[in-house]
């Protein structure tokens, strides 16, 4: 199948679709006008998220299928939540929000389509899928076991290698993310199955896990692919450069040749670490459209980043030269100081103004192969307040907070009526939980909280209409004000299933919903 036809007619209605920017350059509008599979590779600061959005929004005014819709991968969250605030800022744009259409990451996709999917098929449930909950867990039982416990005391790669337990293809070989296993005939073999047995029976997986799932599916019902194919004829991969190898193994097989797929990134931006087979990476692929203008950096910074980029055409910058560049060295007892000593760096360049307009973000980038050597091993090296806060009230706070800090209408901005209740449930689990109530033990995900209490013969009405309003609400986690009137609806309406005795105070002197 071929795409909508874009024409270069078409183009003229960004101007009033996206009237902060400007696509008239022949670089990006060929990328506009692309309607086959391609590659698209562009500089840093090139604003190609942005064209990736403008290409979609033209699509939306011209899709004609009701159950087949455009499928939409990124690697990370913020590629996904900037292509859903530009698309919602339209109502057109929005259409692509709702089915058929999807918009999310690449692991998102795999676990609705694919991976849980699977696991309902063998009767498991998922608990929790998080790294580092199943690596607690996991280093947990280990060392309750005898001689694992013996062998971490003389080797300090056991935990890491037991928190890094994970299932491999199709067949679920085990493997781990944080050594080389012993080999099958060990005796400390099956016990590091037993526990990677038992925790898979509790619902309790990394993300490489689903992977695993996935390609099973996928080989026990290779006709999920004509399916998929014909549920999503146009695919959009977004930051393909950060896209692991197993990752792209995985997406080949799960579309046919009928399927467009356009894939963006920058192959001088790749940030994978860790084990993986780069060799085989087939981004960008020979005849790749370049988008090589990068709006960030002026021409000094472009040309420094050009002497070292891997590949591509030459990086040009079109914003100003302001400041040069600063690379800031550190001594090893100074480890601590090098975030305060950044902020004081901005502050000495930026005017207020300049700090009000733009955005001021700190990146650590852990690599896991690098994880015993100090200093900057991980991010409490530089930030030791960090955990404090992470296990203190304000974390956890914090977490139910932002489920509730949406600041557009449902449907504007990028956020979809779906997410909003999918946050809206998800914020009423864990206050239940914080609440220690007894009626959702062992319940992690909020899209089984209605089957579960209906299941318990609990009546429904009082927390679906506590959903809604949650859901409608704008910036009600953002202020003291909003916060307050969220307390006072989650008591009212959760009181029957809340502990005997919990009393209002009780409930307001949670961990979570504390705010002050």
């Amino acid at each position: 199948m071929t795409i909508p036809l874009i024409t270069p007619e078409s183009l003229a209605e960004l101007r009033f679709l996206t009237p902060d920017l400007d696509f008239t350059d022949a670089e990006r509008q060929a990328v506009l006008l692309a309607t086959g599979s391609c590659d698209v590779n562009a500089a840093p600061g090139s604003g190609k998220t942005t064209v990736l959005a403008a290409k979609l929004l033209l699509l939306a005014h011209k899709w004609p299928h009701n159950t087949r819709g455009i499928c939409v991968l990124s690697h990370t969250n913020v590629a996904r939540e900037e292509i859903q605030q530009r698309l919602g800022a339209t109502a057109v744009g929005a259409r692509l929000l709702a089915y058929p259409h999807f918009i999310g990451t690449i692991h998102g996709f795999v676990d609705r389509f694919l991976a849980l999917p699977a696991l309902r098929s063998l009767g498991l449930t998922v608990d929790v899928i998080d790294d580092d909950i199943f690596a607690k867990k996991a280093i947990a039982r280990a060392m309750k076991m005898p001689s694992l416990w013996g062998w971490a005391q003389n080797d300090e790669g056991v935990k890491p290698l037991v928190g890094g337990l994970v299932y491999r293809g199709a067949d679920l070989v085990l493997d781990s993310e944080g050594g080389t296993l012993p080999k099958t005939t060990a005796k400390s073999y099956p016990l590091l199955k037993e526990i990677k047995d038992q925790l898979t029976s509790e619902g309790i997986f990394r993300y490489a896990d689903m992977f695993a799932f996935a390609e099973m599916l996928l080989t026990n019902f290779p006709n999920i692919k004509v399916q998929l194919s014909r549920r999503f004829p146009l695919v959009f991969l977004d930051e393909m450069q950060d896209t692991s190898w197993e990752q792209e193994a995985l997406l080949a097989r799960l579309f046919d040749e009928s399927v467009v797929v356009q894939r963006y990134g920058d192959l001088n931006q790749r940030i994978l670490v860790g084990k993986g087979d780069f060799a085989q990476l087939s981004f960008p692929r020979e005849g790749a459209l370049p988008i090589s203008t990068s709006k960030r950096f002026g021409p000094a910074i472009a040309a420094a980043v050009s002497c070292a980029r891997v590949g591509g055409n030459a990086v040009v910058g079109t914003a100003a030269d302001v400041h040069p560049p600063t690379l800031m060295t550190y001594t090893t007892d100074l480890v601590s100081d090098v975030l305060d000593r950044f902020g004081h760096l901005v502050l000495d360049r930026f005017n207020d103004d300049q700090l009000r307009r733009g955005s001021i973000k700190a990146l650590c980038a852990r690599k896991q192969s690098d994880a015993k050597q100090i200093p900057g091993r991980m991010l409490l090296d530089y930030w030791p307040a960090y955990l404090e806060q992470s296990k203190g009230q304000g974390g956890r706070s914090e977490r139910l907070w932002s489920l509730l800090r949406q600041s557009a209408e449902p449907g504007v901005g990028g956020v979809s009526m779906h997410s909003r209740a999918a946050d809206a449930k998800r914020a009423v689990v864990l206050v239940l939980r914080e609440a220690d109530s007894p009626h959702i033990k062992g319940l992690r995900d909020g899209s089984q909280l209605f089957r579960r209490l209906v299941d318990a013969d609990q009546d429904v009405k009082g927390i679906r209409q506590l959903c809604r309003e949650l859901a409608l609400a704008q910036n009600m986690g953002a202020t003291e004000v909003g916060r307050a009137k969220a307390i006072e609806l989650f008591f009212q309406c959760l009181h029957p299933l809340l502990p005997a005795g919990m009393s209002a105070a009780k409930f307001q002197a949670l961990g979570c919903c504390r705010f002050r």
